[in-house]
């Protein structure tokens, strides 16, 4: 069974919405405008991505939050957009040592990261 995340698994600060707008966030990712700030979807995203995989792990969140947080600037991606973009990703136990042991340090998942997840593509 799939892990099902929750606001204490995310590291980075959000908005919290009132109680009826996390309600939206059910199903699957649509074209809805992904809201980076929002807590709720980011969750939403992340559950998304961890539903695709039994071998997610836990220490992946905070690299999909990063890669959120740093790569989706620009406000007109959709949800939809930022799933398909994740979802090749691979987040399972075997992710490189290097990164999951220091999983907590923001620098190592900023531009780092993702040059060395290019580099390192087969």
């Amino acid at each position: 069974m799939n892990n099902v995340f929750t606001k204490d698994n995310l590291t980075l600060e959000y908005k919290w919405p009132e109680t009826p707008l996390n309600s939206l966030f059910t199903g699957l990712p649509s074209r809805r405008i992904f809201d980076r700030f929002n807590g709720f979807q980011v969750l939403f995203i992340i559950n998304a991505i961890a539903a695709l995989s039994e071998a997610f792990a836990k220490e992946a969140v905070p690299v999909i939050e990063n890669t959120l947080n740093n790569h989706f600037i620009d406000d007109a991606n959709s949800e939809l957009s930022v799933f398909n973009m994740l979802k090749n990703e691979d987040y399972s136990n075997s992710m490189d040592k290097t990164f999951t042991n220091s999983i907590n340090s923001e620098e190592k998942y900023g531009l780092e990261y993702r040059l060395w997840k290019l580099e390192n593509r087969h």
